[in-house]
């Protein structure tokens, strides 16, 4: 018996069909770069070999792991990215051709299954490209890897790995998608679509960077750097290609990284279909001002003005000058975009309530980074937990370090390699390096109070391209939850401030309950020679008990002396010399002080300098020490003392 039931009166399903015949050719084309394209740079760019099945080292499996990201995301999300825009392009360009548009809406189809099936179907490719693109590289990891034996959970990692890097994919995709089609669906025609895709785009990561400069150029001691997916946060076309760059450079990826592009689909789509319900048929082809172009104009000034005033900043150097810029980019803007709009400027002071608003944004910033919006804010002194600093002194062709008491080691222990840096979890070390971050920030707004960019030249940064000028340096790292901050301090010689600045940092770093957490003062514990290397022969010598104690309590004093000021470059007699410690890496070690992988305190930490467990990362090693006769003279003295004795002096 024949069915009185037709699937075909659903409109959504209607809709989806027609655009799936309708697009077939591009989705096929795109279907096949999206295969093909990461298949053959997957084959041509990954090695078996970095995967290291024999020895099996994590470092290797990450380096796998971090090149075959790398071709995900260049050979898969930029095609990916350019097919989603093309996708909204495609689909929603009959919104700017009135002819098609009246026979879209003469169509017994209600607006909303007609931006649900094409959004739908839209949607449902772009997931599908990201899975051909996944799927492009299990086959490559399962045929380079179809004839070795791999132990462990490595391959399991890198299959987690791409798996997680298509999901990642498919949201950066979903967010570019929408937004393309806010565009198309807010535009009059394709060629008011393609620019204000490019100002909205353009405008804000160009607007964030330049405000960055501005700060940086505006305080000592700065509050932001640059970050990728900041500058990108409200231009999801490009957080794509942010999320590449972090790939590109190893970068950790924000937390916030989902919840961002979440946000940015659902906002995107919302919007997007307010619009599409509420357009009315006439505006395609029209030259009808809408707040949609506010907004555009309003963007391409407040760029403009960002733009303009960076501009004449650096060709003035003068605060007048970096105004002026501010005005004519802003101006320039206003004209330029009046001109692609209307195609004249006879309505032009009509149109000057939003690109006045740009400029006025240029101003709002200016007055916040005059007030300190910007500067270093400090945390909690409770919220630090531990800290380290680290310095100098430079002054024409000479310099000293602050401390030579900042030392790292490689170490080892049962569950693998780990780094331990000198830092401080002691409570009065963190308190006093917080009244030291508090006076350089006291410092700060009595030289430079209000701030404004055209301070950059007199910023003491900016003079380290000076080697005649006479400068202290501090430099102070704060560990908070597992996150390293770095402030940097920079100052003139004579200037009583920055003098009191640098004493105050070289009291701390001489203080015992900082000076503990050194390293390397642990690793005299397993001290077994000492060599030199000159134009000969190089000279090695096994210690006795003596003799060791000799040279780790010279080596100690070194360590904790204050560092003299010395010449950048040495005679050519001194610089053939390189004295050297040796260790004895099989020789159990317990850290005094220190903290490790920039996490956890290291004192009470047993470890040793060679890895002790098969499959270790052996290349990580150290059991040598090479030392700057200039930092370190009482150790040098030490050893040839203990040369001549045996006599192998020079």
């Amino acid at each position: 018996m024949t069915s009185n039931k037709s699937y075909a009166k659903s409109p959504l399903f209607t809709v989806v069909r027609t655009q799936l015949y309708s697009l077939r050719m591009v989705l096929i084309l795109f279907g096949v770069v999206l295969f093909c394209l990461p298949l053959l740079a997957g084959f041509l760019m990954l090695e078996p070999a970095f995967l290291n099945p024999d020895s099996n080292w994590n470092s290797y499996n990450s380096f796998y792991i971090e090149m075959q990201g790398r071709v995900m995301l260049f050979a898969g999300m930029s095609p990916l990215l350019g097919f989603a825009a093309a996708l909204a392009a495609g689909q929603f360009s009959y919104l700017h051709k009135r002819q098609m548009l009246d026979f879209y809406h003469a169509v017994p189809v209600r607006r909303t299954p007609l931006y649900f099936g094409r959004v739908l179907l839209g949607g449902a490719a772009l997931v599908l490209g990201a899975l051909l693109v996944v799927l492009s590289q299990v086959l490559v990891v399962a045929i380079q890897f179809a004839t070795a034996t791999v132990g462990g959970n490595l391959l399991a990692d890198v299959y987690g790995a791409i798996w997680m890097n298509g999901a990642v994919m498919a949201l950066y995709a979903l967010a570019a998608y929408l937004f393309t089609v806010l565009v198309f669906v807010a535009t009059a025609a394709l060629w008011e679509a393609v620019v204000s895709f490019l100002v909205l785009s353009a405008a804000y990561p160009l607007t964030a960077l330049l405000v960055l400069r501005i700060m940086e150029s505006s305080f000592l001691l700065p509050g932001f750097s640059d970050d990728i997916l900041s500058l990108t946060l409200f231009s999801p076309f490009l957080t794509g290609f942010a999320y590449q760059y972090n790939a590109l450079f190893n970068a950790p990826q924000d937390a916030w990284v989902l919840p961002l592009l979440l946000a940015q689909i659902l906002v995107c789509g919302a919007v997007s279909f307010w619009i599409f319900r509420r357009r009315p048929s006439e505006r395609a082809e029209s030259g009808e001002e809408t707040w949609f172009r506010r907004v555009v104009r309003f963007c391409a000034a407040a760029t403009g003005a960002f733009l303009g005033s960076w501009t004449f900043l650096f060709v003035t150097d003068s605060y007048p000058g970096y105004l002026l810029g501010a005005v004519l980019g802003a101006a320039a803007a206003w004209v330029l975009m009046e001109l692609l709009y209307a195609h004249t400027l006879r309505g032009l002071l009509k149109k000057l309530p939003a690109s006045a608003a740009g400029l006025a944004a240029f101003a709002v910033v200016n007055v916040l980074i005059a007030f300190g919006f910007g500067s270093l804010q400090l945390p909690a002194v409770d919220a630090v937990d531990a800290v380290s600093i680290s310095g100098g002194i430079r002054s024409g062709d000479t310099g000293a370090a602050l401390t030579n008491v900042n030392g790292s080691a490689a170490v080892f222990t049962e569950s693998g390699v780990h780094f331990v840096e000198t830092a401080s979890f002691d409570d009065a070390v963190v308190e006093e390096t917080h009244a030291l971050l508090q006076e350089m920030l006291e410092y700060q707004r009595d030289t430079y109070f209000p701030y404004h960019p055209t301070q950059a030249m007199r910023l003491s940064d900016y003079t380290m391209l000076d080697e005649t000028k006479e400068q202290y340096r501090v430099w102070i790292s704060l560990y908070e939850d597992g996150e390293q901050r770095h402030v940097a301090f920079a100052g003139a010689r004579e200037n009583d401030g920055v003098a009191a600045i640098y004493a105050h940092a070289g009291e701390i770093v001489q203080d015992p309950l900082y000076t503990q957490n050194n390293p390397e003062l642990a690793l005299l514990d397993a001290l077994e020679a000492i060599g030199k290397e000159s134009a000969g022969p190089g000279m090695t010598l096994v210690l006795s008990e003596a003799e060791k104690e000799a040279v780790s309590a010279a080596y100690r004093a070194d360590l904790l002396a204050a560092p003299r000021e010395t010449a950048y470059t040495m005679d050519k007699d001194t610089a053939m010399e390189n004295y050297c410690l040796y260790f004895n890496g099989d020789v159990a070690l317990t850290m005094q002080g220190g903290i490790v992988d920039g996490r956890y305190p290291a004192v009470g930490m047993t470890c040793t300098l060679r890895p002790q467990e098969e499959g270790q990362e052996a290349y990580a090693a150290e059991e040598s020490r090479y030392l700057d006769p200039r930092n370190y003279p009482e150790t040098v003295a030490a050893m040839e003392a203990i040369w001549a004795s045996h006599g192998m002096s020079d």
